[in-house]
């Protein structure tokens, strides 16, 4: 199907843009932005209140609707609603203050094109996403006009123009007899892209969408002719090949779209990588229907994200096992709070110089009825993909917190309680708020309060990161980066981070004092951080020969078995007396 790249290029009288925005300033910088960095020729109007944007369509031709969602006279996705009820055929480009993923879908999902936030856009980025904006409203006006396009959306992507899920199975359906009665081997690779939310949530929704377009036409220069690449929603894909001959021609055609992917795609100047992680499942030693075979090649997906990034994974039976132990966990995980299977166990955190408890780390467990005790590596991805990390962090933070409290009513006093929390969960913009409102009722003082965030999970939103973690500091909490040297380098953000501590990974002190790699790297952080200002605690500490070694470094702090395994609250007393 042939669409027109652009299908403002040939008009000639201006293209008129109403800009719904009570903020003066706001507007102008908007307007003068179109102006300036386009080379179309835009005219603009401007209305305070919805009401009068409203009154402004029903006597003027307006090409889009740049729309601001906090008004006098509305706000939120009401907005979108009313200016949708008003002008279903105008397309609307959200320009907000609030960066709210889900805010942003709902919008998406009443008619807007396009959701900007106010900060993370220039000139140019404005410019191109309100052509965007119009070119693609256009697009699918004419898509509804056709029947013939409307029964190619029935089975095709509307964005990618691949395969959707029902024609992809409609295939597969009638392949698979084929297969049977030629004893061919048919594949199923289950392709999820890794950090396509992220892409999103910096660059925007038109920019994932050009992304995803380029990665379609990737993913079909890597197949032949008779096989199919669908697109089964967001960024997930399935490449369905006909008539293999044996594993490894599967093997190539995974190892090609990895290379595929590989390559960053270029917009404007910016460049995005895109890599991926591919699930397999093969007819018929895997499955003998569709929805049997998809569904395995799910499962190996997830085995190959595991594994890390960039990678495939091909089914075998242990994996289903997996499936079913990992959904029975995520349907138990919804009532373990309720049950109070949920325990904190808590190591020492000792001084390098003295031998002394300079605080406590506290580490949830899953006391599960049927598995036994669970470790967090295990259930918190469950907890982060269902929704389930909100209530499930906050539980921790204020049953620690209680804890500690109730150890300085005995007369134990513990300078430092260090909380880990995971990427979704410090992510969530309310989070600064809620701890402060759970320390305040349980009553302990925000400066015993130490908060622990990976390397890789300060790098995912730099920026945000700066800004949670400081207003953490203000509050006196403090503030360790856990696993340093594991996840992206951020050696040249170390400086604007406003963090206490490094963590050394386990990984770097097992090898000591032994292995020369470990040793070397061990003493390049503890160096680092010491001309940061920072200060340094090693994990995994196992012997004597590690304590000696990391104590001749200046090393601050020491965690480990060597000192103290992880013990209940109950055995607390004992520890720190």
């Amino acid at each position: 199907m042939n669409m027109p790249v652009s299908v403002l290029e040939s008009r000639t009288e201006p293209i008129r843009i109403l800009i719904v925005e009570d903020n003066p300033a706001d507007a102008l910088m908007l307007s003068q932005w179109m102006s300036q960095s386009s080379a179309l020729n835009f005219e603009m109007r401007h209305a305070m209140r919805l009401s009068i944007g409203i009154e402004m369509l029903t006597k003027e031709k307006i090409d889009l609707i740049l729309l601001d969602l906090v008004l006098p006279d509305c706000r939120g996705s009401e907005c979108v609603t009313r200016m949708k009820k008003i002008a279903p055929h105008i397309p609307i480009l959200i320009i907000s203050e609030a960066e709210d993923e889900e805010l942003a879908q709902k919008a998406i999902q009443l008619g807007a094109q396009d959701y900007l936030v106010k900060g993370h856009f220039d000139a140019r980025g404005l410019a191109r996403a309100a052509q965007y904006a119009i070119e693609r409203h256009y697009i699918l006006e004419q898509l509804k006009k056709a029947q013939e396009i409307e029964q190619y959306l029935v089975c095709y992507d509307a964005l990618t123009g691949l395969v959707n899920r029902e024609l992809l199975y409609d295939r597969m359906e009638r392949a698979i007899p084929h297969a049977r009665r030629n004893s061919e081997i048919l594949a199923v690779l289950f392709v999820d892209l890794d950090n396509f939310k992220w892409v999103n949530n910096t660059a925007g929704y038109a920019a994932g969408d050009h992304i995803l377009k380029e990665i379609a036409r990737r993913l079909q220069s890597c197949t032949r002719s008779n096989d199919t690449v669908a697109r089964l929603g967001a960024d997930e894909f399935i490449l369905f090949l006909n008539g293999i001959s044996h594993e490894h021609a599967v093997v190539v055609v995974a190892e090609k779209i990895l290379s595929a992917l590989s390559q960053p795609v270029v917009l404007d100047t910016k460049e995005f990588l895109c890599t991926a992680c591919i699930g397999i499942s093969l007819f018929p030693r895997d499955g003998k229907t569709p929805e049997t075979l998809i569904r395995r090649a799910d499962v190996a997906m997830g085995r190959a994200k595991a594994q890390g990034k960039n990678s495939y994974c091909f089914f075998d039976s242990a994996l289903d096992a997996e499936f079913f132990e990992r959904k029975e966990l995520t349907e138990s995980l919804r009532q373990a709070l309720d049950r109070e299977e949920m325990i904190l166990y808590y190591q020492p955190l000792i001084a390098a110089d003295t031998g002394k408890v300079t605080g406590l780390e506290a580490l949830l467990r899953w006391k599960h009825p049927r598995f036994g005790l669970i470790s967090p590596e295990k259930f918190i991805p469950l907890a982060e993909e269902t929704g389930l990390i909100k209530p499930l962090g906050e539980w921790v933070i204020r049953t620690a917190c209680q804890q500690m409290v109730t150890l300085r009513k005995a007369g134990i006093e513990v300078d430092k309680l260090a909380i880990n929390l995971s990427p979704k969960q410090f992510h969530d913009r309310e989070l600064p708020s809620r701890v402060f409102q759970l320390v305040e009722e349980t009553g302990l003082p925000g400066d015993r309060l130490m908060i622990e965030i990976t390397e890789s999970c300060a790098m995912e939103d730099v920026e945000y990161t700066i800004e949670a973690l400081r207003t953490f500091r203000e509050a006196g909490v403090r503030i360790a980066i856990d696993d340093f040297g594991t996840g992206y380098s951020c050696l040249n953000y170390l400086k604007r981070f406003p963090i206490d501590f490094l963590k050394v990974d386990r990984s770097f002190v097992h090898g000591i004092p032994e292995d020369s790699d470990d040793k070397s790297i061990a003493s390049a952080i503890i160096f680092l951080a010491h001309n940061l200002s920072l200060k340094v605690t090693a994990e995994g500490v196992e012997n004597r020969d590690q304590l000696s070694y990391l104590r001749s470094l200046r090393c601050d702090e020491l965690q480990g078995y060597y000192f103290s395994r992880p013990v209940g609250f109950d055995s607390l007393p004992r520890i720190l007396a």
